[in-house]
């Protein structure tokens, strides 16, 4: 049997590498050697890798003949075209070949929502501002200016259901989840994350996600955009010591912006009227407004899909009942400013977020997305919509910690999570609260939300009226 070994050393360690012509009862004895070792080994057909006190021994299996598929190129829902073949290439120098990575391409999977759903539309902008940025990414060179990422989209349908299934599909496909939609799915995936030891950048700002060890998360946490909001209305619009309520949905994103409305209950000066939940499908909120008018209640902080904040409005208005609205980011869209609901917006709605006024031109990020958006998403340069700063902004943050494990050496599931560790900052040029990407326990979410107020006659029909506001009382669990 012929046998050829070589050590790839990376940083301070090595990497064994050894190349011999097996059959699979070879290979079992081998990974029963690993195992009388005290490390684990897995075996995939081509290759068995076993770790022994920090040192990983690949052992590329020659038995079969290593075949090379084309790539395909098919439009992802929401526009743009996306390679998703998965391509079998020889070792790229240095960096083994993983799942997702086949030498050239690095893919990451986008578990989206760009098709139906309560907040399709804000998904849809999202995805497309994640594909802006790759796009420039990608034209100058790609991680490392040599491997380029190729971003494969699954539509879930803001269903967690779907959602899972899609994971399943993709997992073995990609080197890590560029993005996970939608608090729901968020918490339907974690396990799995765990389970296949993969990471996810989640698109849901529950505070729950910030030290999970297979999340790399981004922005603030529904319970501080509460937490401001309220703190923001008893400081800046006079409701010192005035009643304070809360509506949210039964859905985990409705239960993260109550959680912080409740923390916010004593510790911020103003009393407490009722709070209601209601269903994630219900679009009537004829009854809760008329709960609320009843408790008195000057001010809602309100942790809503869009259709039921435009119904909490209106069906207050209708009964002569205008409290002040303190809405969670997710609450609010621009679509949902009408003729019919702009006047109402305009005069009583608040909403606490993570990105800028749209056209700042203190936001030093601002421009090259503009230069960005109109090469490959010039729609959303003149249909504003935040979602897609967010996307853009989730994008370079992706990027950066795959640039990490490639600087590491290493893109498989150990490697990125080593990298999620030791990023550090990543700078989004004003675009979004930036995070310091240490160990995940020691993470620390972004304490500050930007005030805007519902104004149909600005980009993104909201205003500034507070930039970077921060209660003095930080949510803690």
């Amino acid at each position: 049997m012929r046998l050829t070994t070589r050590f790839v050393v990376i940083g301070t360690s090595a990497l064994l590498v050894t190349s011999i012509g097996l059959a699979n009862s070879a290979t079992v004895k081998l990974g029963a050697k690993c195992t009388k070792a005290g490390a684990a080994a897995t075996a995939n057909g081509q290759s068995l890798v076993c770790t022994v006190k920090g040192r990983t021994r690949t052992w590329q299996i020659a038995a079969a003949p290593v075949t090379t598929v084309a790539p395909v190129t098919t439009a992802a829902a929401g526009g743009g075209a996306t390679t998703s073949a998965t391509t079998v290439a020889p070792k790229a120098a240095g960096l083994a070949i993983v799942p997702g990575f086949d030498g050239k391409t690095i893919s990451i999977g986008i578990l989206g929502n760009v098709a139906s759903g309560p907040f399709a539309v804000g998904g849809k902008a999202l995805e497309a501002g994640m594909r802006s940025y790759f796009n420039r990414f990608n034209e100058a060179g790609g991680v490392a200016g040599k491997y380029k990422i190729n971003a494969i989209f699954s539509e879930t349908n803001y269903d967690p259901n779907v959602g899972v299934v899609k994971y399943a599909e993709l997992k073995d496909k990609v080197v890590m989840f560029g993005q996970v939609f939608g608090t729901p799915l968020v918490t339907a995936v974690v396990p799995l994350l765990a389970q296949d030891n993969l990471v996810g950048s989640p698109i849901s700002w529950d505070a729950e996600w910030v030290n999970k060890p297979n999340l790399f998360p981004n922005g603030s946490t529904y319970q501080g955009q509460i937490l401001n909001g309220i703190d923001y209305y008893i400081n800046n619009l006079g409701g010192a010591g005035k009643t304070v309520c809360s509506l949210s949905t039964t859905s985990a994103y409705g239960k993260a912006g109550f959680e912080g409305f409740n923390f916010a209950k004593g510790k911020l000066n103003f009393k407490f009227g009722t709070s209601i939940e209601v269903g994630a499908a219900d679009t009537n909120m004829t009854s809760a407004m008329s709960t609320f008018k009843s408790a008195g209640c000057d001010a809602i902080s309100i942790t809503t899909a869009g259709a039921q904040t435009t119904s909490a409005l209106v069906s207050g208005s209708q009964s002569g009942y205008t409290p002040i609205f303190l809405g969670a980011a997710p609450s609010f869209g621009v679509e949902q400013l009408t003729a019919a609901t702009s006047e109402l917006y305009g005069k009583y709605y608040y909403v606490a977020g993570d990105t800028p006024q749209w056209n700042d031109p203190t936001t030093p990020g601002f421009k090259q997305m503009i230069e960005d958006a109109r090469k490959t998403e010039p729609f959303y340069v003149d249909n504003v919509n935040t979602g897609f700063m967010a996307g853009y902004a989730e994008a370079i943050t992706d990027a950066a910690l795959l640039e990490k494990a490639v600087q590491l050496g290493d893109l498989g599931k150990d490697g990125i999570k080593t990298a999620m560790a030791q990023v550090g900052k990543v700078p989004l040029g004003g675009l979004f609260p930036e995070y310091d990407y240490v160990a995940p326990e020691k993470r620390v979410a972004p304490g500050y939300a930007n005030i805007f107020r519902a104004d149909a006659s600005y980009p993104g029909g909201i205003v500034l009226v507070k930039k970077a506001h921060q209660s003095p009382v930080v949510f803690k669990r």
